[in-house]
């Protein structure tokens, strides 16, 4: 199952490159942590001319406008509304590329009056969700409620995301209850070193994947280049990693069972839902085997869905061609994370990557997996869901958009960055916002020229109805900038976020459009503590 040694001379390098995709897959990447040799420093990025938002560049459907209503945020990643139409924007904090962006949510009042309402958040700040009164907040290993004040009051938290991907959005069921998602550790189970490279595997060397039930994973370890030799330390030149372990350790003896080992079910484990009652008490896992489940939504059908990003091709396991789906959620159901890509397995030669080891599954007589409603291509960048206003079945999802050249390889992109409406009965999924004409937009860079950012939208993660259904609300990221050569560069662009709306062209609706947010008009500390 290792990497042998003539597969690793320069193809790991080439391997944690491809396939990265999220809202923020390390909240403290720190790509610039290996100093790398001078013949292999990346080339510098040309200097990007980024326009202003422009609402003309966009596709609505017929008998819809659509308008910037704030802009100049930094990488906001969430939008919702109270019961007397105040919209609330959380900006994510830290992204790819950025790790000293402030986490924060402003609240804009109907008249165009933005407070600050907090900054005492960890990032990434990944969902709000109003209900009854109550704003909650899903940040970086925490669930938490949010007063008037400012006040922030944790109800969840020791959430295991410290690695690749983080908790996500928030829903209320028709029990009462909350729920919510939560990425996986790595990749494909096996931490690497593409885990160092994202920022980490250095700081949090003890983080690895944990099942929500026992499990039976097969003898055999993943050999990987030690990225701790590389930064000046001395331990060995290459290490092997078990599925399901901290990087560099192999699983003991205790665990040992006939032909494998076994892993014991977590009581916080990865790459699963959970619910809890809305003050954070008795949560439990309701359904598992995610890779990356960012969105997350009750549908007005009574049905639970997930977005669910796929595995990548990149780390000491990489996975070739896995598409993203939308997945209709049982409880205690599995959806074949590690060891299955849209209900296939994993052996299937389609998923083959490049470079590393030939693909086998870790699991041991692994549950029946359920498949998924719809898929998406390779790197699509499914993001948050919304469901339309009652009556209406149809579900809204943002796509975020794949990060080529570092998805060079995937599957094709099906229509680049844009929020699609889904009919769930028929299966049926049609653009609703697009970001400009098609055959124009280099989906990955954003560009629509080279040099030249789209005016439209660039990175969308979350879709938001008002109250009323009146207006479709998007939190767009804002341009983030990705280029490769033997490594990768990222480079986000704060003050580029923007909130766009959709809206019949009869109905008008508050706050005006035009609203921009800079950090002198909400810099002021929030009244509560």
């Amino acid at each position: 199952m290792g990497l042998s040694r003539s597969n690793r001379t320069g193809r790991v390098w080439r391997g944690w490159l491809l396939g990265l995709s999220g809202l923020a897959a390390c909240g403290t990447a720190h790509l610039t942590a290996l100093p790398a040799p001078d013949a292999a420093r990346p080339a510098a990025l040309e200097p990007l001319d980024v326009p202003e938002p422009e609402a003309r560049s966009m596709r609505a459907p017929a008998g819809y406008r659509v308008e910037a209503v704030v802009t100049g945020l930094t990488y906001p990643s969430s939008v919702e509304f109270d019961d007397e139409g105040f919209l609330y924007v959380a900006e994510a904090g830290a992204v790819w590329g950025d790790s000293n962006a402030r986490p924060r949510i402003l609240r804009v009042a109907p008249d165009g009056e933005v407070r600050l309402l907090t900054e005492r958040l960890v990032a990434p700040v990944s969902d709000l969700l109003w209900h009854q009164g109550q704003l909650y907040v899903s940040h970086r290993g925490r669930i938490s409620s949010v007063s008037p004040e400012g006040v922030v009051r944790d109800l969840v938290t020791g959430l295991p995301s410290l690695g690749d991907h983080t908790n996500t959005q928030l829903c209320v069921g028709p029990d009462g209850k909350l729920y919510f998602g939560q990425g996986t550790v790595t990749n494909s189970g096996v931490v690497g070193l593409d885990n160092f490279f994202t920022g980490w595997l250095p700081q949090h060397p003890e983080a690895f994947d944990r099942p929500a039930r026992d499990i039976r994973v097969r003898e055999g370890t993943y050999e990987s280049m030690n990225p701790f030799v590389m930064a000046g330390g001395k331990e060995p030149a290459t290490v092997r990693t078990a599925p399901f372990a901290a990087f560099g350790a192999h699983h003991g003896e205790d665990e040992a069972v006939r032909g494998g080992f076994r892993i014991l079910g977590s009581d916080k484990p990865t790459g699963c839902l959970y619910r809890c009652n809305l003050d954070g008490s008795a949560l439990e896992v309701y359904a598992w085997g995610l890779r990356n489940p960012m969105g997350v939504l009750w549908g007005n059908d009574g049905q639970l869905y997930a977005s669910n990003r796929g595995m990548s091709e990149r780390g000491a396991r990489p996975v070739a061609n896995a598409p993203d789906d939308l997945l209709l959620i049982k409880q205690n159901a599995w959806y074949g994370w590690p060891d299955f890509v849209s209900g296939v397995p994993i052996t299937d030669p389609r998923f083959r990557p490049s470079f590393g080891p030939r693909l086998e599954p870790l699991m041991f007589n692994p549950p029946g997996v359920d498949q998924p409603l719809l898929t998406f291509g390779s790197g699509s960048g499914v993001g948050k869901l919304a469901r339309a206003p009652e009556g209406d079945r149809h579900i809204f999802m943002a796509v975020t958009g794949d990060f080529s050249p570092m998805s060079v390889g995937s599957l094709p992109v099906d229509g680049g960055p844009r929020i699609v409406r889904i009919d769930p009965l028929n299966r049926r999924v049609e653009t609703f916002l697009g970001g400009g004409e098609e055959g124009v937009l280099d989906q990955g860079l954003g560009r629509q020229t080279p040099g030249q950012a789209r005016a439209g939208l660039r990175r969308p993660v979350d879709v938001a109805f008002t109250p009323n259904g009146d207006a479709l609300y998007v939190a767009d990221l804002g341009v983030i900038e990705v280029q490769s050569t033997r490594f990768p560069t990222v480079r986000p662009y704060p003050g580029t976020g923007v909130i766009w709306r959709v809206v019949p062209h009869d109905v008008r609706v508050q706050p005006a459009a035009g609203l921009s947010i800079q950090p002198p008009r909400v810099d002021a500390a929030p009244a509560g503590k």
